[in-house]
């Protein structure tokens, strides 16, 4: 059975692992081979210590737990952007652990975590353009493709991204 808690500074590791594989599966022809067989790895151990030892205030961060594995995480920041609110940051699920349901609930979760703070405030992310899966999904929750970006990836490269939105929670959270 999949449970759901906050992630505390002890989680760290295992958030970085977890981060690191998700796009190594999802990010391949996105992002340069040398990063994610390289890099990846020590520059997202860096980037969660950092989160995790100087927490924003405004910083969420839910794990799907699978007993004492971390099977997903979603971290979501609230006030993000003046137009477009709350940003889900991440939203990574392991790949055995896909398919049912944790993304789903990760997104609800956190989702009703920022309409208690802020009720009226938007939800938005950014997805790759070629991650494909996941804009199915995203379209399947609700979510609006409102706008193209494009996102500085590692080693001078610029990828097209999707601003997604949800303004209706309603639309997005469960009844």
């Amino acid at each position: 059975m999949i449970t759901y808690r906050t992630a505390t500074p002890d989680d760290t590791t295992a958030i970085a692992r977890l981060h690191t594989q998700s796009w190594q599966q999802h990010y391949r022809g996105m992002m340069s081979d040398r990063y994610l067989d390289e890099d990846i790895s020590a520059e997202r151990q860096a980037e969660w210590q950092k989160r995790m030892a100087q927490p924003n205030p405004e910083q969420y961060i839910l794990l799907a737990m699978d007993g004492e594995e971390i099977c997903g995480f979603a971290c979501v920041y609230l006030n993000h952007d003046p137009e477009w609110g709350a940003l889900l940051d991440n939203l990574h699920v392991l790949p055995n652990w896909q398919r049912r349901g944790i993304a789903r609930q990760l997104i609800y979760r956190t989702a009703a975590w920022v309409r208690e703070k802020t009720p009226a405030a938007k939800y938005h992310l950014l997805v790759l353009a070629g991650n494909h899966n996941a804009i199915k999904f995203y379209d399947s929750m609700g979510g609006k493709n409102v706008k193209k970006l494009f996102y500085d990836v590692p080693y001078d490269r610029k990828e097209p991204v999707y601003l997604y939105v949800w303004d209706d929670w309603d639309r997005l959270l469960p009844a």
